[in-house]
């Protein structure tokens, strides 16, 4: 199945993500990449290759982007999970605020 996760991503210790481990499998349909990372961005994840697979904006409450598709394996990744639950988080207080 295309939707599959097909790769492993490292995620850098530093991060927003590091809850999740060294390692997460995702899958992969992108046919772009980032080249240079942007100032004040945090890369977060990385391909075995070193391709840069996700990043953070350090000075937002939240802002993460992610080379994979969360939305495909949402009900299965806990990884999904916590990107969509703290994305709806934020959203929410924004909202109340």
């Amino acid at each position: 199945m295309q939707y599959q996760p097909v790769h492993d991503v490292i995620i850098e210790p530093a991060g927003r993500l590091a809850a999740f481990g060294k390692k997460w499998h995702v899958n992969s349909l992108h046919k772009q990449a980032i080249n240079k990372v942007g100032e004040r961005l945090l890369v977060e994840a990385l391909a075995p290759d070193g391709l840069v697979e996700a990043i953070s904006l350090s000075e937002h409450p939240f802002m993460i982007g992610v080379q994979w598709h969360p939305e495909l394996n949402y009900e299965k990744d806990n990884l999904s999970k916590f990107l969509f639950t703290e994305f709806i988080h934020y959203a929410s207080k924004q909202r109340t605020e």
